[in-house]
């Protein structure tokens, strides 16, 4: 039995969810490149005996509509607000995500890691995309270079996606568009690579990243391998025959190996027995990984 409370307090937008028995250890839960809140994955991870926080950071009312410019410092707020709230137990959070949230949660490790206990990132890496403009079609969105973060009111550096030629291709003959080869090209500029490379040697705490081998969407493997290096304290767990569905619990039928994006169909990789099955060991994998650092939480 979970207890739901909704929070709209010092501009954070997001959902509590906590346990009967608290105070619980605190997660703060990110979501993807879609954006809004992930409430049912914060739900299902509370029933596990955390306090867990769905927080929106793009594409509802009070947060930024598009992933541009999200100010980092938002992040901080919302980890100063598990530190004080009466059903979280200690002064630090675990952050958890998936694809861009991911990202993001490595991010906000190694820029708070005084206030965060442990880090999930799955399906994510340590490099930083650019961020996605919504105004206009696909093709617009993905040739748009634009900053999805920024830091005392700069945008922080990030890899360009560029279309590639098999992209147009899969667009014009109406096919699932595989976004993984614009960010392998992208990470080509090794420049810019190194500037958009976060520094997840700041963290201070275990970091867990989990990877699917045939992900079509992020080249996941590659860019957890580059925080990996970084990592005082990482492991790597990989799922070589499954899609970029890992990221989302075991609780819903996947039949597909695409899914619906702005306009057109994107393909994810993997087939559904394989990505079912390692969303099935990556959930368990992410339980016991945040229940044993109960204690650092």
């Amino acid at each position: 039995m979970t207890t739901r409370i909704t929070v709209r307090t010092d501009g954070l937008v997001g959902t509590l969810f906590t346990p009967d028995d608290i105070p619980a250890p605190g997660v703060v839960l990110l979501g993807g490149s879609g954006g809004g809140l992930h409430e049912r994955d914060a739900e299902l991870l509370s029933q596990h005996g955390f306090s867990v926080l769905a927080l929106a950071y793009f594409g509802l009312p009070g947060v930024p509509e598009h992933l541009i410019d999200v100010p980092l410092e938002y992040f901080g707020t919302a980890l100063a607000f598990m530190a004080e709230h009466e059903s979280v137990r200690g002064k630090r959070s675990a952050v958890m995500g998936g694809s861009f949230g991911g990202v993001a949660a490595l991010l906000i490790g190694s820029t708070y890691p005084e206030k965060v206990s442990a880090v999930v990132s799955i399906a994510g890496g340590g490099i930083l995309p650019q961020g996605i403009d919504g105004n206009g079609d696909f093709l617009h969105m993905l040739s748009t270079e634009v900053a999805p973060f920024t830091w005392r009111g700069e945008p922080l550096p990030f890899i360009a996606n560029p279309v590639t030629p098999e992209m147009r291709r899969q667009l014009q003959n109406g096919e699932p568009v595989a976004l993984r080869p614009a960010f392998e090209q992208g990470m080509r500029d090794g420049d810019r690579l190194h500037a958009a490379t976060i520094a997840v040697e700041r963290i201070q705490g275990p970091a867990l990243l989990i990877s699917a081998g045939d992900d079509r969407q992020f080249p996941a493997e590659a860019m957890s391998d580059i925080a990996l290096r970084r990592l005082r304290d990482g492991r790597h767990l990989r799922f070589p025959e499954a899609g970029h569905g890992i990221c989302v619990p075991p609780d819903r039928p996947m039949t597909e190996t695409a899914e619906d994006g702005p306009g057109v169909r994107l393909a994810l990789g993997g087939t559904p027995e394989a990505t079912v099955a390692a969303q099935h060991a990556a959930w368990q994998a992410v339980v016991d990984f945040l229940g044993q650092n109960r204690t650092s939480i």
